[in-house]
């Protein structure tokens, strides 16, 4: 009988991939140079000494959770207005969660808020290790 843990089998499928994708090197870099427009690249390039075509960018594309929860609020904050809006014109709650496009349990829950509903506060949670650790 053999047995493989969750970090066993995404080793072992890195190695994997690893491997293949170092086989295609040449094909890769050829299709990247193609995409791209020039043939080559310039000299003394970063990316060179490890074989990459292209640069890799590092980091999260925002700099924390804020952003996409800052987006994700103001679409609750538009939703709710017209949420609003059709409530006071007299809309009943199927005909306004079948406009704005969103179930009537959400429609009978932003009705009646006097203002728009706030923005949530995300923070980190602390992970096993810190807990044992403090």
């Amino acid at each position: 009988m053999q047995v493989a843990d969750r970090w066993h089998l995404l080793r072992g499928l890195a190695l994997s991939l690893e491997e293949f994708l170092l086989h295609k090197r040449a094909v890769l870099s050829k299709v990247a140079a193609t995409a791209t427009g020039d043939g080559e690249r310039p000299s003394g390039s970063p990316d060179e000494a490890y074989g990459l075509s292209t640069a890799i960018p590092l980091g999260r594309p925002y700099g924390s959770i804020e952003g996409p929860a800052e987006k994700r609020h103001e679409r609750l904050v538009e939703q709710w207005k017209k949420i609003r809006r059709l409530h006071l014109a007299g809309a009943s709650v199927n005909d306004i969660s079948e406009w704005v496009g969103t179930s009537p349990s959400t429609v009978y829950r932003y009705r009646e808020l006097a203002e728009p509903p706030p923005r949530p506060r995300y923070r980190r949670r602390a992970s096993v290790l810190q807990r044992v650790a403090g």
